[in-house]
C-alpha cells in the first residue's frame, strides 16, 4: 500500500492553495474592474441650525432627558412646574434645550445640596 492516495479533503485544500491572488483592479474572473468615483465628503449630521440661538427638542427627546412618562410631563406644564413648550405649528411643540436643562438641574441641586466640605483634623 502507498501514501500516494490523498483524501478529497487534501485535494480541495491543495486547489484552494493553488488558485493565484486576484490582481488590483481585476475581479475574480479576471475582467477588470470598474473605476468607482471617490464619493464627496459629507458634513457630519447636525440637527442644530447656524446661528440659531436656542435649540429646540421634541417630546421624546425631553422624555429621556427627563425620565417622565408622557401624562406626568403634561400634568407638570399645565400646573406651572415645568418649561411651557413652543408651538411651532398648529400641531407641533417643542420645548427649549437650556429651560429643560435647567429644570433638571434645579430638580438635582433640590435633591442633593451643595455640602460643606469637613475639614480634616490631624490625628
Amino acid at each position: 500500500m502507498t501514501d500516494d492516495k490523498v483524501t478529497p479533503i487534501a485535494k480541495k485544500r491543495r486547489r484552494k492553495a493553488e488558485v493565484p491572488p486576484v490582481p488590483p483592479g481585476r475581479t475574480a474572473s479576471g475582467r477588470l474592474r470598474k473605476a468607482r468615483p471617490e464619493p464627496e465628503p459629507q458634513p457630519p449630521p447636525n440637527r442644530r441650525h447656524v446661528g440659531a440661538p436656542e435649540e429646540l427638542l421634541p417630546r421624546a427627546e425631553v422624555l429621556y432627558r427627563t425620565g417622565m412618562a408622557k401624562s406626568t410631563l403634561y400634568h407638570r406644564v399645565f400646573a406651572g412646574t415645568f418649561p411651557r413648550p413652543v408651538h411651532i405649528s398648529p400641531r407641533s411643540v417643542r420645548w427649549v434645550a437650556s429651560q429643560v436643562d435647567a429644570w433638571v438641574a434645579r430638580k438635582i441641586a433640590a435633591e442633593y445640596p451643595a455640602q460643606e466640605p469637613e475639614e480634616a483634623t490631624a490625628e
